[in-house]
């Protein structure tokens, strides 16, 4: 089975049972950015005998400098855009669960946990640390 990816953006997969997740973040911006409104799928489920989508999930941006984070933890995909200040919570099937305000700029960040109601995450600090933040 081959999956291409589009231009500029880093995938990550994992493989659960006879299912494929690929997920992916973009990598830079201007001037070597995304192509504008494009759609770029952020998350798929493939299924491993036929290489066929069963679910994915997909964005477009209206800037050359867009940029997305994502990460796939704990059978879920937390996303966040630069054109949209907030952090999305998306099940296997694609469907977004919940939304929380994106309380710091920069997409340099590491999610651990999400309880039900608060997501957790690792985001630098200065002098080399980081500090759990905790977004409900």
């Amino acid at each position: 089975m081959t999956i291409s990816a589009e231009w500029n953006v880093n995938t990550s997969f994992w493989v659960e049972g006879n299912e494929m997740i690929v997920n992916s973040s973009s990598q830079i911006g201007h001037p070597l950015g995304i192509n504008i409104d494009s759609d770029y799928i952020i998350y798929a489920k493939y299924d491993l005998k036929t290489g066929e989508i069963k679910h994915k999930v997909s964005r477009s941006f209206s800037t050359q400098d867009s940029s997305w984070k994502s990460e796939y933890f704990e059978r879920k995909l937390v996303l966040t855009e630069s054109e949209d200040n907030r952090f999305f919570l998306i099940n296997q099937n694609g469907e977004t669960l919940k939304e929380f305000p994106r309380t710091f700029r920069n997409f340099n960040y590491k999610t651990i946990g999400y309880d039900g109601n608060r997501l957790y995450l690792l985001v630098p600090s200065e002098g080399n640390g980081a500090e759990l933040v905790s977004i409900l």
